[in-house]
């Protein structure tokens, strides 16, 4: 049940690639990422830098200041020639960031991107002991998947193979498939969209 599931939670990327992608020029810079020697400057990566610099404050939320707590996480998935960046805060806002220019907003008015946002900072606040405090904000090697949680103490992260993920031998496994369920829910809004707008 664990693969099919996983294997929906590919199909669901490379339908937010290939199907929704626009038709943008790209301009190519040093990403800093084994394997890889460039990837797409401009929107993406504005959005991206604009998701690390959300504070507890801009989100209008109190942390206790004893205890490490995790406030946002930024999810980096590397497939194929894409890095897919899905983005979900404690307060139920979500996004999702590709590099090839495709940003996905507004999550926060569908009751299931919120609650799989939360599920998500819920998740990672579990997985917080696997990660290491960091000052990089790098992309992932490629074929591997990034974990980055924002905390009032800082940012954590932690890179993992993505085919030990998906293959269910790693710890990750259980907040890598609370992602997926992100990228599904927008992969069902856009679709219902896309109904409504044939309709029309």
């Amino acid at each position: 049940m664990q693969t099919v599931y996983l294997l929906l939670a590919f199909l669901c990327l490379i339908y937010l690639v290939y199907l929704l992608q626009p038709d943008l020029k790209k301009k190519k810079i040093n990403s800093g990422r084994k394997g890889s020697k460039s990837t797409t400057e401009g929107l993406y990566m504005r959005m991206r830098n604009m998701a690390f610099s959300v504070t507890p404050e801009k989100l209008k939320i109190n942390i206790p200041g004893d205890d490490v707590s995790v406030y946002g996480v930024i999810v980096d998935w590397s497939y194929s020639n894409v890095i897919a960046s899905v983005v979900a805060f404690t307060t139920g806002d979500a996004s999702i960031y590709l590099s090839s220019d495709q940003i996905f907003i507004g999550g926060y008015a569908h009751e299931e991107i919120k609650k799989a946002a939360k599920d998500l900072v819920v998740g990672a606040q579990y997985c917080l002991g696997l990660t290491q405090k960091t000052l990089s904000l790098s992309l992932p090697d490629k074929e591997c998947t990034k974990f980055y949680f924002l905390t009032n103490k800082g940012i954590y992260s932690h890179q993992e193979p993505t085919i030990s993920i998906t293959q269910g031998e790693s710890d990750w496994t259980v907040i890598f498939n609370i992602t997926q369920n992100l990228i599904a829910q927008y992969r069902l809004i856009d679709q219902a969209k896309r109904k409504g707008l044939e309709k029309s």
